[in-house]
């Protein structure tokens, strides 16, 4: 369900991309009528889950990239490893900070990761958003495994040796 309603955003001429990129970061609630209107157009009308602003904040993201360029995406998660090293200990940072909060009303994590998401963007990498919104939708969830996923991905972006000095530094 999450790839055909993206397939159908990303296949939206480019005005309505455009009031979806403009409307990136945002919760549905807090949205224009027009996003409205351009989100319902490929909103799956079977969607069980009710998790319309997850959907929303999803294609929104995917609407900073052009529909060409998402056939190199990469999940947002590992989005480090193609990035310069300098680069992942900042990329590990804002993920880190992600992990401890919540999908919730105040669309507090939304921004964060609509900033990191622009982050990746102008380093030239492009997210995912088939696998962010599988994600969102069990961000929630009490077992924190997307969390979890989402740490050990991450954690693989940057040198171990670099995190924290073993006595060992030439241990694999």
């Amino acid at each position: 369900m999450e790839s055909d309603f993206l397939d159908r955003t990303a296949a939206l001429n480019k005005g309505d991309r455009a009031v979806l990129r403009r409307a990136a970061g945002k919760l549905l609630k807090d949205a224009d009528g027009r996003a409205y209107t351009v989100f319902y157009k490929t909103y799956p009308p079977l969607d069980e889950s009710r998790r319309e602003e997850q959907f929303f904040f999803a294609a929104c993201l995917q609407c900073l990239w052009e529909p060409d360029d998402l056939k190199k995406a990469v999940a947002l998660q590992s989005a480090g490893n193609s990035l310069s090293e300098k680069d992942k200990e900042s990329f590990r940072k804002r993920i880190t900070t992600l992990l401890d909060n919540r999908w919730e009303d105040d669309g507090y994590l939304a921004l964060k990761l609509y900033r990191l998401a622009r982050y990746c963007r102008s380093k030239g990498v492009v997210i995912d958003c088939r696998s962010l919104l599988k994600d969102l939708k069990w961000w929630n969830s009490e077992r924190r495994t997307v969390q979890r996923e989402w740490a050990k991905a991450c954690i693989g972006t940057v040198n171990l040796n670099s995190i924290e000095k073993g006595e060992d530094e030439n241990v694999d």
